[in-house]
């Protein structure tokens, strides 16, 4: 999804079993970026004290993305799922380092968890949600790997 702001979101989501072989790979899929999002954006842009978005979390949701929403729906926290620092940096999509790249690779630690919804925060837990996507049902078994690619595009 692209908003007037000329800011966009992409995710892409694989999953590995605990033998290496693939089990899923969602390609890559559009999100929606928040109010909160954004105001948290333009305090960065000029203000020292402004909190960069760093975490990713995943939930089992499946309601749909509204901008004035300030967290995932049902956020997971077991199974070792819990809200986690992602590796950050920046990345070429048009113009050089136009994006904002989070990745982070969850490892399913027990019986199977199903994830909804995925999002990037400012915080380890509560802060700012900047945004988030619906990913459709994916499950996981224990074992099996989460890789999370989540770009923040501003091209």
């Amino acid at each position: 999804m692209k908003d007037s702001s000329g800011m966009k979101g992409m995710v892409r989501m694989v999953c590995h079993r605990a033998d290496g072989s693939l089990r899923w790979d969602t390609g890559w899929f559009p999100n929606g970026i928040t109010n909160a999002g954004k105001a948290q954006i333009a305090l960065l842009a000029g203000d020292a004290a402004g909190v960069p978005f760093t975490f990713l979390g995943v939930g089992t949701s499946t309601t749909a993305f509204s901008a004035g929403q300030t967290a995932l729906g049902a956020e997971v926290t077991t199974n070792g799922f819990a809200r986690v620092a992602a590796t950050v940096s920046l990345v070429t999509t048009t113009t050089t380092n136009d994006t904002r790249r989070f990745v982070r690779t969850f490892t399913s630690s027990g019986g199977t968890t199903v994830v909804e919804e995925v999002g990037f925060f400012t915080a380890i837990s509560a802060g700012t949600m900047g945004g988030r996507a619906l990913t459709g049902t994916r499950s996981l078994t224990s074992g099996d790997t989460l890789a999370i690619t989540y770009d923040l595009i501003f091209a």
